[in-house]
């Protein structure tokens, strides 16, 4: 098998399909020895489909714009946060090819010219300007089209409503029918030798770049940039490209030469092949001179450096990698930041061999964010006097998994096909035949883990994929990435939750049933004090000699050393929302089948849930917080029952909780959290409900969205005397011109009861001319249906015209 870095976009489509004359045809494939029909639509030589973004450029070097504050047409040549630059997206949603990668070109245009009516790639085109490319390269999302939002990273979110469920209506905007009839163009950038070939790697010494150097993407070890250069035998291999995925010969870290590195040096550094990369990035402006030795502590430079590269690499051939499932960790855990759980897309569907195949067969890769931290309170744990059993570790579904280091060997191997040393070393004797399952007695008798390096265990003609200095590398990343925590002000303000929401949320779930809580702290525990420091020792198999790595930490409150969590406000210790213990919660939070055999697992751990989507160990309860609370059984029963017994208000105070709880505060882009627009219906009005000559009076003031309102509102009729007043808002809903809230209230003073109003829009939206406009649409019909404690109906009147006052609608 060779690499040719040919990427193909082929749908599998039912055998027999025609395709439009013009258009790629369908071909033959083979699936597991069965016929199948795929249409090959795109063909690209990277790892994404990357289209163009048009940005402009004054033939003085003026970047050209508006002010962001006024809208001015203007110009600039330095950053400037008050400048947004004019920006044309040759695809969008909808849109065959679209991507959201996006090669940005310059369009060259004479001083003083006015680029504002400049909106679409044709009118580029038909301008006549030279058009050149910037090297620059961007992930850009699409988030609206015509102005409607649409969540574009997780499919969840695009695909389902609140609840979960297929939502047609997610799907309000249209783009027009065009034909496609020629495939893009595709060059082969390498052909690397088959498996076994030895490939050279000689160390060429730092050379200063200009011209192409110097628009080459930076190299960013922290937030989305690459990494990965920093660990190639040329930096700027292949295709002076720089991506997530990127492929390409790589140094070797041996475990040896990273530990006479660090105890021989003060400053501790890396081998020298990578110091001389990151010399060669620095020297050229690709990379921050703080990265340099003595810049960032070692730990950042050996995890968040050459770890998350090796995590990072799309792994070939000639170094192992097969067709499991991805050849980068990347792939499954990247959402929202690498190192952290899947797009709803890589939900594993296979069972796991030797594994417990019924819950493996259908499992969302979680996240490793704050994975170092919680094994070493695990091991502190079980110091004497110990509090959990020996049989119950941090990692795993069932708590079963040791350490993270055991767990990264096991991945590459399992989901890349690539086998490091120490997972050789530590497979068992053979007794028969040699197989894939099993090693030499020789090479178990290995200790330093050479002789496993040398072993090609799977037969694919490859040995020494991957050393233990790389595993200590990416296992360094991973257990020092940031421990997850609750959101701030930003947070907040994106998902348009209250502070007293949150606030009253955390009480209830904290508090026990018997006081009218939900009893959820019972097993997901706020936090968890650290018994014997923070320091972390990482060992390895080939040297023996560790590592010291301070972990990331949380810090006791006050509230939790009124709630004996904590002996003095600041103890160091983890807000985990777990316990590290297996319970019996039921078969609805397993796979499908997976219930017959095993409802025990361990707790979840909630200190990430807000952006560890979609949820659940199958993922498939998408964003759909309240579904999983509900899927609660057995020993989770009484806290369900608890959650229902509140009041509406209450529980969506949990649920708003809950989505607070993130990975570095990112909950939009990538998160899998849906952000919808806030909208607000107010005023007075009053109409006919039904028919006769009494009139119902309306009041509002309710704002808000699908899982989340605030506000009040009431209604008053005369024919019965009836007086509804609310008592809390908990949905706003806008489709189309039908509006709904929802919540709970009085009946007269009786508690208990639900409702629904209805409102029609009578007229067409305006909006107000602004940076931020404020679109106002008027209201012209309402209805009202109110149920009994119980369920029942208690009134109901179908929307009917306002016959004075006057009602809104905004966002």
């Amino acid at each position: 098998i060779i690499q040719t870095n040919i990427f193909l976009n082929c749908p599998i489509v039912p055998n027999g399909s025609t395709v439009d004359a013009g258009s790629s045809q369908p071909e033959d494939a083979f699936f597991e020895g069965e016929h199948v029909t795929i249409v090959p639509y795109d063909i690209e030589d990277g790892p994404f489909n990357v289209q163009t973004m048009f940005k402009f450029e004054d033939t003085d070097g003026y970047t050209l714009g508006r002010a962001k504050d006024t809208g001015v047409p203007g110009r600039s040549l330095a950053d400037d946060p008050n400048f947004i630059p004019h920006l044309v997206a040759s695809h969008a949603l909808g849109d065959p090819f679209y991507t959201s990668i996006w090669d940005v070109w310059t369009v060259k245009v004479p001083v003083g010219t006015d680029v504002s009516g400049m909106k679409s790639k044709d009118v580029i085109k038909a301008s006549g300007f030279p058009i050149a490319a910037s090297g620059i390269r961007l992930n850009c999302p699409v988030i609206k089209v015509d102005g409607v939002q649409v969540p574009i990273e997780n499919a969840f979110a695009l695909l389902t409503d609140g609840n979960g469920q297929f939502d047609k209506n997610k799907f309000p905007f249209d783009i027009p029918t065009r034909t496609f009839t020629k495939m893009r163009n595709f060059f082969v950038t390498e052909v690397n030798p088959g498996a076994g070939a030895l490939v050279p790697h000689p160390v060429l010494p730092p050379v200063v770049l200009s011209g192409l150097a110097a628009q080459f993407p930076p190299i960013e070890p922290e937030g989305k940039g690459n990494v990965i250069p920093v660990i190639l035998t040329d930096p700027l291999h292949p295709t002076h490209s720089s991506g997530h995925n990127s492929s390409g010969d790589i140094i070797r870290l041996d475990q040896a030469e990273l530990d006479a590195a660090f105890a021989g040096n003060n400053p501790p550094r890396l081998p020298q092949a990578f110091e001389d990369n990151i010399a060669f990035l620095v020297t050229n402006g690709l990379m921050d001179a703080e990265w340099l030795p003595g810049g960032r502590p070692y730990q950042e430079r050996l995890g968040k450096v050459l770890g998350r590269a090796y995590f990072e690499l799309a792994r070939l051939p000639h170094q192992g990698a097969n067709s499991n499932d991805v050849t980068t960790c990347y792939a499954c855990h990247s959402m929202p930041s690498s190192g952290a759980s899947a797009r709803g897309l890589y939900t594993l569907e296979r069972a796991i061999p030797g594994g417990t195949s019924g819950l493996s067969s259908q499992t969302n890769p979680g996240s490793m964010f704050g994975s170092g931290a919680a094994e070493l309170l695990v091991s502190q744990l079980k110091l004497p006097l110990s509090l959990l059993p020996a049989t119950s570790f941090a990692h795993g579904s069932q708590a079963s998994i040791q350490t993270m280091r055991a767990t990264v060997a096991g991945a590459f191997n399992t989901h890349m096909g690539v086998q490091s040393s120490e997972f050789i070393f530590g497979r068992p004797v053979c007794t028969g035949s040699p197989n894939p399952t099993c090693v030499t007695g020789a090479v178990k008798a290995d200790p330093t883990t050479l002789l496993a390096a040398a072993y090609d265990l799977d037969g694919d003609g490859v040995t020494n994929e991957m050393t233990v200095g790389e595993v200590t590398a990416v296992t360094t990343f991973l257990m020092t990435t940031p421990v997850p925590d609750q959101g701030g002000d930003t947070t907040q303000t994106v998902l348009g939750i209250t502070s007293e929401s949150i606030q009253n949320g955390s009480a209830l779930f904290r508090r026990s049933i018997a006081a009218g809580g939900a009893g959820c702290a019972t097993c997901y525990k706020p936090f968890i004090a650290f018994r014997a420091g923070t320091n972390f020792m990482l060992p390895n198999p080939q040297t023996g000699v560790p590592l010291a790595l301070q972990m990331p930490h949380h810090a006791a409150t006050a509230v939790d050393v009124a709630e004996g969590l904590a002996t003095y406000v600041g103890q160091p210790g983890l807000r985990i929302y777990g316990d590290f213990l297996r319970h019996d919660m039921g078969a609805g939070l397993f796979a499908p089948g997976a219930a017959a055999n095993q409802t025990t697992m361990k707790t979840a751990e909630l200190w990430d849930v807000g952006s560890a989507q979609p949820l659940s160990r199958t993922g498939a309860y998408g964003s759909n917080m309240r579904g999983v609370i509900l899927a609660h059984g057995n020993e989770g029963e009484a806290s369900k029952q608890a959650f229902l017994g509140l009041t509406s208000g209450g529980q969506q105070d949990i649920v708003n909780f809950l989505r607070m709880q993130t990975i570095e505060g990112k909950v939009g882009e990538g998160s899998g959290a849906i952000i919808l627009q806030t909208h607000r219906l107010y005023g007075g009005a009053y109409n006919v409900p039904q028919g006769s000559a009494y009139t119902a009076s309306f009041s509002v003031d309710a704002s808000g969205k699908p899982t989340w309102g605030t506000g009040w509102l009431k209604y008053y009729y005369g024919r019965t005397r009836m007086n509804f007043v609310s008592t809390g808002i908990t949905d706003v809903v806008v489709s189309g011109t039908l509006s709904a809230v929802t919540g709970t209230g009085t009946v007269n003073g009786a508690p208990g009861y639900k409702f629904t109003a209805s409102f029609l829009a009578s007229g067409l939206e305006s909006c107000t001319v602004a940076v931020v406009p404020i679109c106002t649409t008027p209201v012209g019909s309402f209805g009202m249906t109110i149920l009994r404690p119980d369920g029942s109906t208690y009134y109901s009147a179908a929307p009917q015209p306002n016959t004075g006052g006057g009602l809104s609608l905004s966002r």
